[in-house]
């Protein structure tokens, strides 16, 4: 048997679900960080494998594609987007802005569970005694908990049920 690039076998199949991917309302997307091995080398740069989803309960059809790049430099997800219209979800990564500009259809979101980290890393820096005391660190905290409460008991609902609580009980949380 003849060898074969897998990679090129697959192209077509990958480049169908991008086709689909760029035609949803929401995707998320995220990079990481990962060592590749060049010429068996161990210390190499960092590279970083992108992953893009379709987001939300809208997608008809769920899709998750990985990119590999050699950096995390944001035009990669703008290259990878091309033709994509709507929300894109992301950890805040300055690299996204790059969509931030007067003709982008594309709008950004945030991630509420890294937002939430960065209030709890900063309850971690205030000192120890006022760790457990009310304040503005502490009040977001629970407030972020009272907001992912709402969305466990409403997981089961379908859109509509969804979006009517949220706007009932979470719009009120997040205006304040």
């Amino acid at each position: 048997m003849g060898s074969f690039d897998v990679y090129e076998l697959l192209k077509p199949f990958y480049n169908r679900l991008l086709y689909y991917l760029i035609r949803q309302k929401i995707i998320q997307a995220d990079e990481t960080t990962m060592r590749v091995i060049h010429d068996g080398r161990e210390n190499c740069p960092k590279s970083y494998m992108w992953l893009y989803q379709s987001g939300g309960y809208h997608s008809k059809c769920p899709i998750v594609l990985y990119e590999y790049q050699p950096t995390r430099a944001g035009q990669h997800a703008k290259t990878f987007l091309t033709g994509f219209s709507g929300y894109l979800q992301t950890d805040g990564f300055p690299g996204y802005h790059i969509f931030e500009n007067e003709n982008s259809e594309v709008t950004l979101l945030g991630c509420m569970a890294h937002a939430r980290r960065k209030f709890h890393d900063a309850l971690k820096a205030l000192p120890k005694n006022s760790q457990k005391k009310p304040g503005m660190v502490q009040m977001a905290i629970s407030k972020i908990a009272k907001l992912y409460a709402i969305e466990k008991q409403i997981k089961p609902l379908n859109a509509e049920q969804r979006y009517l609580i949220r706007q009932e009980k979470s719009k009120p949380l997040l205006d304040d």
